[in-house]
């Protein structure tokens, strides 16, 4: 899509809310449009109350900053931890294409592997990662 791009009008990028009036643009100005070969992807630990931002090539697999956050910023192993995006598991060997990431704003939670399990609406199986969440509800509770 069009968030694998940047564009550039005067030196300046143009968002989203920009309009054409507003950035002074007139007939036969010129408009740059650039590939976006990295995304930018935040991983956070809602349970240590951590979190890193990294960028990533597109296509490359994402395991290296999966192993930079456990070893620099929880100082842990990282076989001890879960990662989550959309509430799917993540493995590390997928790549930004594959998961769907886009330009920015995409948050990876991790969460103690330990805990995981493969309830998603658990709430003894899972944390909540950093979210309220209403009519919580146990799997075993409800003899699941």
């Amino acid at each position: 899509g069009l968030d694998r791009f940047e564009f550039v009008f005067d030196g300046k990028t143009i968002s989203k809310e920009d309009t054409p009036m507003a950035l002074g643009i007139q007939e036969n100005n010129k408009i740059e449009a650039t590939r976006i070969n990295k995304v930018a992807v935040t991983i956070r630990c809602s349970i240590k109350m951590k979190e890193r931002g990294f960028l990533v090539e597109n296509t490359a697999m994402i395991y290296n900053i999966f192993d930079e956050f456990t070893r620099e910023v929880l100082d842990t192993e990282r076989s001890a931890l879960v990662f989550l995006f959309q509430e799917n598991r993540v493995y590390g060997y997928e790549s930004p294409i594959a998961l769907k990431l886009k330009s920015r704003d995409n948050i990876i939670h991790v969460v103690p592997a330990r805990s995981y399990k493969a309830c998603k609406n658990c709430v003894c199986c899972n944390s909540n990662h950093g979210r309220e969440t209403k009519n919580e509800q146990s799997c075993h509770d409800a003899g699941r």
